[in-house]
């Protein structure tokens, strides 16, 4: 059963400003418990979502997620906005444009999962539309590569974060999402939900980089260098930075990610 239905006060939000979860005793009771996960004027709505992590997919994958998972097709205000609320999650960079000036393609009607997308710059490219079969062949292979890639740092154990050992297999895999990350700047907007999901997994494993460099437990000839380090950590900052730029905009408040409140 979905949390979000035992708090009938709380509404379904893809943003959100509360944070739940239950609570058990040893005595076997149960308690649910919800709390602001930001500074709530009164009379504004309370909001939560059951996705978890899952809150920052993009909307067609977010959407498809909660109807599929809790049998809600949510029509909130992110989910109702072709940029997300501005944070572009789903934006894909359109071809005939420039770098310096980019536009973007997103769904005309997000609530539509097989919803036509076109460009944000109707006076360069008209009122040309792309159907959901010609986005789907953009982002597919995308799509693939990138979950190989974060299931093989997840298999690896990448998310546990106070771990010392590190192999060269490890430092490759890293060195591989980055090096991919890069190859999306041409296609995706930098917020892009897959890039994030990339992004992670790049600060999770250059973590151990560094710790192992720190430390002396790297035997890699190439990890042993200084300059090294330090190239890793003024990376793990900026990856660090951007994340935190993103999880603003779509998380608010106290998250996993960022603790502000």
């Amino acid at each position: 059963m979905d949390l979000l239905s035992k708090v009938p006060l709380v509404a379904q939000s893809c943003v959100v400003n509360t944070k739940h979860w239950t609570q058990e005793y040893p005595d076997g009771k149960q308690v649910h418990c919800v709390y602001a996960s930001m500074k709530i004027p009164a009379g504004t709505k309370l909001t939560g979502n059951p996705l978890g992590g899952h809150i920052f997919l993009g909307t067609t994958a977010r959407r498809g997620l909660l109807a599929e998972s809790f049998g809600l097709w949510c029509k909130c205000e992110r989910c109702s906005d072709p940029t997300e609320c501005g944070t572009y999650l789903s934006g894909i960079i359109c071809p005939n444009h420039s770098k310096d000036s980019p536009a973007y393609i997103l769904p005309i009607n997000p609530l539509d999962q097989n919803s036509d997308w076109k460009c944000t710059d109707i006076t360069k490219c008209g009122n040309k539309v792309l159907g959901v079969g010609e986005i789907q062949r953009i982002m597919g292979p995308i799509e693939d590569k990138v979950y190989e890639l974060t299931d093989s740092a997840a298999q690896l154990g990448f998310d546990q974060l106070y771990r010392r050992s590190f192999s060269l297999e490890e430092y490759k895999l890293t060195m591989a999402m980055e090096k991919y990350d890069g190859e999306l700047e041409r296609v995706l907007h930098p917020n892009h939900y897959l890039k994030f999901q990339l992004r992670k997994q790049v600060l999770y494993g250059m973590n151990f980089i560094a710790t192992g460099i720190r430390e002396g437990t790297i035997r890699h000839g190439i990890l042993r260098r200084r300059s090294m380090g330090l190239q890793i950590l003024e990376r793990m900052f900026n990856i660090s930075k951007q994340c935190s730029e993103l999880v603003v905009g779509v998380e608010p408040g106290l998250s996993i990610y960022y603790g502000k409140i």
